[in-house]
């Protein structure tokens, strides 16, 4: 008994577990694991979920505040947000300021921590923050945040990464600077050609049609979707634009604001040569609420379907889509922003071959105010850095001045 005594193993979450176990001399990776756990003690507890814990603390090196993103390591995952963090460099991304893992409290349980830049608040918070006062953000940072949400995918898609998760919730601001960073990679994945993926990924209100129509050959065209979805909600705060309490609601609310997706809009996704289309045709029967319509369910080919049931659903789509609220009617009266509700209408296109990129949109002439020289923010501070034509981009840059 006398070669047992209590050891204290790790600090985690500021207070010290204790266990029992046989005397030895800890290991280099023990000091090391305890070492890291005192030096990033939380301060405060910002986020929790499923992946893990978010937390502010102070640098160790320099004192500063960092957060610090820790998640439960599953050996049969591969943890891709990592891998994806070690390579960004860009100002409107959540860089990587270093990584460790700790031990937890059940054997064998180890836990990836993601340190990373610590930024005020999140455009969700944000935009809650005006709803609550029923007012609406200065438009100045509704552009520029808009502007440099544009800018951080543009460089992540120049990269071959797609996000997956846009939405405001992860997306973190400074509203003092004006500063917009891209954060939470963890659904992050770099899409290869040809390459299936799984469509239930990203949340409900910032799904795109292909994903909400199971297309599983998909593109970065993904997160502009999703891109103008939080641009929508900035405008109208803190209300999702298309705001379905299931996938088959979501699918109606685009219908009622956009009108249905034509034969050539269905075709432009990739999974129908894999998916029966009559899942579209069932999508269109359930909202357009057309109950006696017989539909014959054969694979890829839609002229089975009877003459009668076909003519009475395209008279009923044709009424769809002459009801169709349209974007404009939808914001525009709520805002002066009409130049980007503009620009919105070019991202909430149901084909993703025509949906504008990234690139397109940093060029837009919605932005052409954040390049004047008298440009400035509420606090009469002047506006970060921006970059209409990043290097990256035919080898050109051309920084906004300075002052």
């Amino acid at each position: 008994m006398s070669a047992i005594r209590n050891s204290i193993l790790q600090i985690n979450g500021g207070i010290t577990i204790r266990k029992r176990r046989i005397s030895q001399p800890p290991s280099k990776a023990e000091n090391t694991i305890q070492r890291r756990n005192i030096l990033y003690k939380p301060i405060k507890y910002i986020g929790k979920g499923a992946f893990g814990v978010v937390y502010i603390t102070r640098s160790p090196e320099n004192n500063e505040l960092v957060a610090v993103k820790k998640i439960l390591h599953d050996p049969k995952y591969k943890n891709r947000e990592l891998d994806i963090m070690k390579n960004l460099k860009h100002p409107n991304c959540v860089s990587l300021k270093t990584a460790f893992k700790t031990r937890g409290d059940k054997p064998n349980e180890i836990y990836y921590n993601i340190v990373m830049d610590f930024m005020p608040c999140s455009l969700n918070q944000y935009n809650l923050s005006f709803r609550v006062s029923n007012m609406k953000p200065p438009r100045i940072l509704v552009k520029l945040f808009s502007f440099q949400l544009f800018s951080g995918l543009a460089y992540l898609h120049h990269i071959g990464i797609t996000h997956r998760d846009i939405k405001p919730q992860n997306i973190l601001i400074d509203p003092d600077s004006g500063v917009l960073k891209i954060g939470d990679f963890g659904s992050a994945k770099k899409l290869g050609n040809n390459e299936n993926s799984v469509t239930y990924i990203a949340s409900r209100y910032y799904r795109s049609p292909e994903l909400l129509f199971e297309c599983n050959n998909y593109s970065n065209k993904i997160d502009i979707w999703a891109a103008g979805c939080v641009i929508a909600e900035m405008i109208k705060p803190g209300s999702p634009i298309f705001h379905g309490g299931n996938s088959n609601e979501q699918i109606f609310e685009l219908f009622n604001i956009l009108g249905p997706p034509t034969e050539e809009d269905m075709e432009s996704f990739e999974h129908l040569r894999d998916l029966d289309i009559n899942l579209y045709y069932d999508y269109l029967d359930y909202m357009a609420n057309i109950k006696k319509i017989e539909l014959i369910y054969q694979k890829s080919d839609p002229s089975k379907i009877s003459i009668n049931a076909n003519d009475l659903l395209n008279e009923k789509l044709d009424e769809i889509r002459s009801n169709a609220k349209g974007i404009e009617s939808c914001l525009a009266a709520k805002s002066d922003l009409l130049d980007l509700v503009y620009l919105l209408r070019k991202i909430f296109v149901y084909n993703p071959t025509k949906r504008i990129s990234a690139i397109e949109c940093l060029r837009h002439s919605c932005f052409d105010e954040l390049f004047e020289s008298c440009a400035r923010l509420p606090n009469d501070k002047i506006l970060p850095p921006l970059d209409r034509f990043p290097n990256f981009d035919f080898g050109i840059q051309h920084e906004r001045a300075a002052s």
